[in-house]
């Protein structure tokens, strides 16, 4: 606990109560707003010591490291290296505190950035120039044939930005962020959609590079939906697989959305489905947004649910255990392999489809941003031109 008080010259200070103890330190500002946020950095850090989601630094004095917002830098009795880093940091992350999909993706960065650099690298050699030779060499490697892209390497680096910020507050560090001032190379442009057929008549004209890009942003018009649906209802694999297959295709949902879904979260009543996101917020709580529920993915969940084996959350094998990445990976790759769908990149492509077939049914881009969650003018970019009022007339409007 601590109380800010101003004495008689002007200047802030604060008492704080920690460990049984009181003492008096002087904020040496005479600012009430830099006072306070002075004051809010101690009580943050009484808290995660008290939480325990804070460890106090080798050799740093539990006062000290309090009273300075728990920023204080303390150098170690030895240097750490980035494997003891990342380590370090695996362990302290609570139960849930970050998604799956999250985990896996700071895994994977994590054994590229330690391949590279070394997993025994001192973090006092970790710098700016260490970062950018990291970046050098990535940026020149090749991954099912295809280069390494900016965006890729800039993922990774946010990673490694964050395993910086966690060692700063442990006290391992004290120099600024070593990803400050690295080059990276600007990313390309994202493809706009096109339709599966469009793709492949393309197949034979273009470099392997280029294929890869246009896979990446193939949707499938309402004529395939259908057929690929079919598809997918007819192999036999789990249950739960062709409705949430349908769940993408109707209502837009990412893989990670239907994994999480509840069975409360579907209002058949109202045809309403709230959908548990993850990427606007990083909060524990995460955000929400609602859809409508088309009325066949309305029979299609419906039909699945009178077979249900129980618990509260919907796609599951057995109750309230949810399906894993890997189960709804496998399973996809299971049903496609080898057919006509082979080349779609997985549950996405249904989210793509389902952007660009209401854009081309011409629903306005704001109730389709509303439903899918865009935020980007980016993402919106990618189906604009499939929105009919948008397409072919416009251009005739030039008198000359």
């Amino acid at each position: 606990m601590a109380i800010l008080e101003r004495q008689a010259s002007g200047i802030f200070r604060t008492r704080i109560f920690f460990a049984g103890e009181q003492r008096t330190l002087s904020l040496r500002t005479r600012d009430e707003k830099t006072a306070r946020g002075l004051l809010k950095g101690i009580e943050n850090a009484i808290w995660r010591l008290k939480t325990g989601n804070a460890d106090l630094p080798a050799g740093a004095n539990a006062w000290d490291w309090v009273t300075a917002g728990g920023k204080i830098a303390v150098k170690p009795t030895r240097g750490h290296t980035f494997s003891e880093l990342v380590e370090h940091y695996r362990q302290s992350l609570p139960e849930g505190s970050k998604a799956a999909s999250t985990r896996q993706s700071e895994d994977i960065h994590v054994r590229h950035l330690q391949r590279i650099m070394g997993k025994n690298l001192p973090l006092s050699r970790l710098n700016t120039e260490a970062v950018q030779d990291y970046v050098t060499k990535r940026s020149k490697q090749t991954w099912r044939g295809k280069r390494i892209s900016g965006a890729t390497v800039r993922k990774e680096l946010r990673t490694l930005s964050v395993l910086w910020s966690y060692a700063d507050a442990l006290g391992w560090v004290s120099d600024k962020k070593p990803t400050r001032g690295v080059l990276v190379g600007r990313p390309h442009a994202k493809e706009p959609f096109r339709t599966l057929a469009e793709i492949k008549r393309l197949v034979k004209e273009v470099s392997a590079d280029r294929l890869a890009e246009l896979w990446e942003a193939c949707f499938l018009d309402q004529k395939e939906l259908k057929e690929f649906l079919a598809h997918c209802r007819e192999r036999p694999t789990a249950p739960w697989f062709f409705p949430a297959v349908a769940s993408c295709a109707y209502a837009g949902l990412r893989r990670s959305e239907w994994m999480r879904s509840r069975i409360e979260d579907w209002d058949f009543a109202r045809s309403s489905l709230t959908v548990r996101e993850k990427k606007r917020s990083h909060s524990n709580q995460g955000s929400t947004r609602v859809v409508e529920i088309h009325p066949q993915l309305k029979v299609i969940v419906q039909a699945y649910l009178r077979a249900h084996v129980g618990g509260s959350l919907l796609f599951v094998q057995e109750p309230d255990v949810a399906i894993t990445m890997h189960q709804a990976v496998d399973r996809w790759k299971d049903v496609t392999r080898r057919t006509a769908w082979s080349g779609l990149k997985g549950y996405h492509v249904l989210r793509h489809s389902f952007c660009s077939n209401l854009a081309a049914a011409g629903v306005s881009p704001a109730i389709i941003d509303k439903w899918v969650g865009h935020q980007t003018i980016e993402q919106r970019e990618r189906y604009r031109h499939l929105h009919p009022a948008e397409r072919g007339g416009a251009i005739a409007k030039l008198k000359f």
